[in-house]
């Protein structure tokens, strides 16, 4: 049996030329998920040898420990809480990873943050900024409470990806292309959904720090909105700032 032209037992040379295309593809997106990917390995390193209790104290995010604003993302509770993280994480890298394929590029300063250098820089200066905010603005450390998890960060780094979501969609539309356009909005809607269910109140029941998902939601939207007004756009910066209004009221509705 021969596939396309080739002889038996051979590929066809357009199969090898699309397997080469998705091994670079790959290989090109792999080092948007740099930061992620090291908090992931500690993360797991910390379950496996069962010292998430030892980690907690050193590493954990409370008032006395500032070495916490950090060094609690290194740190999981258990499995579930780093895979559900690292999914939300990849969610953000592979928007702003297509972001810097879309099409015509308009010289925003959007775009100058969707090299993979510049992501993970973005990454950096969220963890430090975000971790900082919600030790000072959470009343949660003020009843003693310790916190690990990357969950505040994931939540910023969702509402930059969903400014590159509107962005994409204004070229898709520049372009006139409807149907990628109706793709990109639901999209934009996805994103918003899990913005807002992350401020789940009810949650703190469980043990869930849902104000920190706040808190890093607020700053990565506030950092996001700078970078698009910037570039005075006016349809985008609406369009963003009604969205972001549309989420708050959402964590209203699921709060009532």
């Amino acid at each position: 049996m021969t596939i396309g032209e080739g002889t038996a037992g051979t590929v066809a040379p357009s199969q090898r030329s699309s397997k080469r295309t998705a091994l670079h593809l790959f290989k090109e997106y792999l080092p948007y998920n740099l930061v992620g990917f090291a908090i992931t390995l500690s993360s797991l390193l910390i379950l496996a040898l069962g010292l998430n209790e030892n980690a907690a104290a050193i590493l954990g995010r409370r008032l006395d420990n500032p070495l916490g604003v950090v060094g609690s993302y290194f740190v999981h509770e258990d499995l579930w809480h780093l895979l559900m993280n690292l999914f939300s994480y990849l969610i953000s890298t592979s928007i702003v990873w297509v972001s810097s394929k879309a099409r015509p590029k308009l010289g925003y300063l959007l775009e100058r943050t969707t090299t993979w250098k510049a992501w993970n820089l973005i990454v950096l200066a969220l963890m430090f900024l975000v971790g900082a905010v919600d030790l000072l603005a959470n009343p949660l450390y003020r009843l003693s409470m310790s916190a690990v998890g990357m969950s505040d960060l994931v939540s910023a780094l969702l509402a930059v990806a969903l400014a590159h979501l509107h962005l994409i969609a204004f070229k898709l539309a520049k372009l006139r292309a409807r149907k990628g356009v109706m793709i990109f909005l639901a999209l934009i809607v996805c994103v918003s959904g899990l913005l807002v269910v992350s401020f789940y109140l009810r949650a703190l029941m469980v043990g869930i720090n849902a104000p920190a998902h706040v808190f890093g939601a607020l700053v990565g939207m506030i950092i996001a909105l700078a970078l698009i007004i910037w570039n005075k756009n006016l349809l985008l910066i609406i369009t963003y700032m009604i969205n972001i209004l549309l989420i708050e009221v959402g964590w209203r509705l699921i709060n009532i």
